[in-house]
């Protein structure tokens, strides 16, 4: 998309937004601008690559990698270089990676187990040492670091897998979670999710939201104050003829929250889905993925919600936006959300 502002000399030099695209067929990788501009093809699969996270530093990029359905493996990026390292090879879906914010391990969600179940697993950044972090029978995934790395928020189906399988079998609940292995399909929530947070070795498990509806793919904000996620508390419902179960849905937005769990706040108040948020260095910024125009594009908004605007166009799938590390705006790129000052008009 054209836009008023740019940025100045050197600043795209640590600015950007890494993002998943099928652009160019299947889902590869890209990073653009923040405000759009300069978009950057960074892989060529013919299979797809999909949610992308940083290193702390930004130079890498991991990412996973779909060689056949439910078999992902977690792969690194160098951005410099454009070498690609495979990390993983077990059977079933590894996915959804975090890095540490010391950069020494990385978080991800794994159905390695002869159940198929998926569960956290940390290992270290080569690789090596992967271990399960939950052992449950329900779904634990979308695994994110707090700031300082002694802590670890996700999104779990625990507290209502109990009654769930009193009432429905499990070649439903397996298909239901199946689904949800699909970026385009994670939204779709048949058991209800909430949100939890455990010590980075596994221990002290607590449940932080308690609500009837999903809560999902959360994220501490760089100073670890508030908790961003998804959630459809306050979504419009919507038929889901495509759903395993037959079941209804409703339109999920993004939502903040303080860092203990307490005064939930919507900040999209959209009658479509919006989703994949991610905070940008200062804190000052969430990008986020919209379907308000219909297919999938990513946009930015203030931390509070007050403003927000498209920085990706056109027909194609725009998902998962994670912002770079140490990236920030120029004084110029600062008024991308500053209508009286020329930059993209706001959608809410």
């Amino acid at each position: 998309m054209e836009s008023s502002t740019d940025f100045s000399q050197g600043d795209e030099e640590r600015s950007g937004i890494a993002f998943a695209s099928t652009r160019s067929g299947n889902f590869d990788l890209y990073l653009m601008d923040a405000n759009g501009d300069n978009v950057q093809q960074l892989t060529y699969s013919e299979v797809d690559e999909r949610s992308p996270t940083w290193s702390p530093d930004g130079t890498l990029l991991a990412y996973g990698k779909r060689h056949e359905r439910f078999n992902d493996d977690i792969f690194v990026l160098s951005i410099a270089s454009g070498v690609e390292t495979n990390l993983t090879d077990a059977l079933g879906f590894d996915g959804f990676p975090r890095w540490s914010p010391n950069g020494e391990q990385i978080a991800f969600e794994s159905r390695r187990d002869r159940n198929g179940n998926a569960n956290v697993y940390v290992m270290d950044a080569d690789g090596r040492r992967p271990r399960a972090l939950t052992t449950h029978l329900a779904y634990d995934g979308q695994p994110s670091w707090s700031p300082d790395g002694s802590q670890i928020l996700f999104e779990s189906g625990r507290e209502v897998f109990i009654h769930a399988t009193q009432e429905v079998d499990a070649a439903e609940i397996a298909a239901v979670e199946a689904a949800q292995l699909d970026p385009l399909n994670r939204k779709d929530p048949s058991f209800n999710h909430q949100i939890f947070i455990m010590n980075a070795d596994g221990t002290d498990l607590r449940r932080l939201t308690f609500h009837a509806d999903n809560d999902q793919s959360p994220s501490f904000s760089p100073d670890g104050s508030q908790i961003v996620f998804v959630s459809d508390r306050d979504g419009d419902n919507l038929s889901v003829s495509s759903n395993p179960v037959g079941i209804h849905r409703k339109t999920s937005d993004i939502f903040v929250m303080n860092a203990d769990g307490s005064e939930p706040r919507n900040l999209t108040h959209s009658s479509h889905d919006e989703y994949s948020p991610s905070w940008s260095s200062d804190g000052s910024r969430i990008a986020y993925v919209s379907e308000q125009n219909g297919n999938p594009r990513i946009y930015v908004m203030t931390a509070d919600g007050s403003r927000s605007a498209a920085v990706t166009m056109g027909p194609k799938v725009d998902l998962t936006p994670q912002w770079r590390p140490g990236s920030f705006f120029s004084q110029r790129e600062r008024c991308l959300l500053c209508p009286q000052r020329g930059g993209p008009q706001f959608g809410h």
